[in-house]
């Protein structure tokens, strides 16, 4: 019994540490150049900073939640739209992106002091060895502009459709403007037909006149 009194109590002293070392953390880390703040924002819109260290890869800014107790990381899980506040006053608007992927982890516990110095396993201890959450900070800037672009294209695909769709148009009408010429000239060969009937009953009714004129010429000469 007195062993398991000893355990217990060892682990409430170390439990203790552990959340003095997490709200010394949160609320006593120095803003600096490798310490910027981050600002998250409630769903209504209220803005919490907090200042976290930065990491760099690849030309991409990295925080991680690497403490059981971090407000601002299930902040940025329901409005993935934050701000970097930097040492020099500058602001710049990006999106956290989770990233639960091993390379993600191992990459940045290297960068965390991993394999190097002792500073590591310490702050690893005293956090109690809560799991390392890797955020990508990804510019807003730049997303907008990849999205300027795609649109761009979408309305030149519709220019170019549109180009395309016009010649068809005058082609129709073309096709139409020739299905109308032979329609005129078959009309035209139609009426040409009724006159070429037309012609010659003229001279069979002329001829029948004049033998209708001759006959009583000819009736009237013997009686003379």
């Amino acid at each position: 019994m007195k062993w398991l009194k000893i355990l217990a109590v060892i682990a409430l002293v170390y439990l203790a540490l552990g959340l003095a070392f997490e709200a010394a953390i949160g609320y006593f880390q120095p803003a600096g150049a490798r310490t910027p703040v981050l600002r998250t924002f409630e769903p209504d819109g209220e803005a919490h900073d907090r200042v976290l260290l930065l990491h760099e890869h690849e030309g991409r800014y990295w925080v991680e939640s690497g403490h059981w107790f971090r407000a601002w990381y299930n902040r940025l899980l329901e409005n993935p739209s934050v701000e970097l506040i930097h040492d020099d006053g500058t602001t710049g608007a990006y999106t956290a992106v989770p990233v639960d992927s091993p390379e993600a982890v191992e990459m940045l516990t290297r960068k965390m002091g991993k394999g190097s110095t002792y500073a590591y396993w310490i702050a690893r201890t005293l956090s109690m060895y809560a799991p390392i959450k890797p955020v990508r900070l990804d510019p807003r800037e730049a997303q907008a502009a990849v999205d300027g672009l795609e649109q761009g294209g979408g309305s030149g695909d519709v220019e170019v459709e549109s180009a395309l769709d016009g010649p068809a148009e005058g082609d129709g009408s073309g096709d139409v403007g020739a299905e109308s010429a032979p329609d005129g000239a078959a009309q035209g060969e139609g009426a040409g037909d009724v006159e070429a009937e037309a012609a010659p009953d003229g001279p069979a009714q002329g001829d029948g006149s004049e033998e209708i004129d001759q006959t009583p010429a000819s009736a009237a000469a013997p009686g003379a």
